[in-house]
């Protein structure tokens, strides 16, 4: 009965392993109440368990909600030390519901949709996975040159940045195979506009 209202999406419990086993810690932070966040804690970490590890997958939940039960933006002050948090990052499907300098750190999760197919449903946490592990090397790779880990949401956006480039690349050389000469577009239409912004 105590977990009764608590929806765990497909694949979860993978990828809780692999952010476990790849040395992440990993917190809970919910606009429910502190019950609720403590019995999603205890829930995952039983999911959770495998064996080889002795300390939980969840080191920690808490809930956004003030005395008065009012709820708060999210904040990674609520279960991280200050000097901790230039390294965190997030996984949310709203960036919103968080404090706006914590927005940067949020790796955007799709909206789960129970018309999702298992492997659609599997693929969304794969890809959160994917933007992780490229955030880590990343943050990882600098450390080893320089001695100091960059930002998590410096680097973060950086990724995104640069997936979004090759989206608006894909759709150029899309657009073009099909409009091969530019020379012959309006200079202020939308072809024109694509070619000013290939590189």
């Amino acid at each position: 009965a105590e977990y009764m209202g608590i929806a765990v999406r497909p694949w979860a419990r993978r990828f809780l392993y692999h952010l476990a086993s790849s040395g992440f810690r990993v917190y809970v932070l919910t606009a429910g109440s502190q019950p609720y966040a403590d019995a999603c804690v205890r829930l995952l970490n039983v999911l959770c368990a495998f064996e080889g590890r002795d300390a939980p997958v969840i080191a920690y939940g808490a809930s956004c909600r003030d005395d008065n039960g009012r709820t708060r933006r999210k904040d990674f002050g609520m279960v991280l030390l200050e000097h901790q948090i230039p390294l965190a990052l997030a996984v949310d499907n709203r960036r919103t519901a968080w404090v706006r300098a914590a927005r940067d750190q949020v790796v955007v999760c799709a909206d789960y949709e129970p018309a999702f197919t298992r492997g659609e449903a599997e693929t969304v946490l794969m890809q959160v996975l994917d933007v992780i592990f490229k955030v880590a090397y990343v943050m990882e790779r600098g450390f080893s040159e320089t001695g100091l880990y960059s930002h998590a949401g410096e680097t973060l956006q950086h990724i995104y940045e640069t997936q979004l480039k090759a989206i608006l690349r894909a759709r150029l050389d899309a657009f073009a195979f099909s409009h091969p000469d530019p020379s012959v577009a309006d200079p202020d239409g939308f072809l024109a506009f694509l070619e000013r912004h290939r590189h």
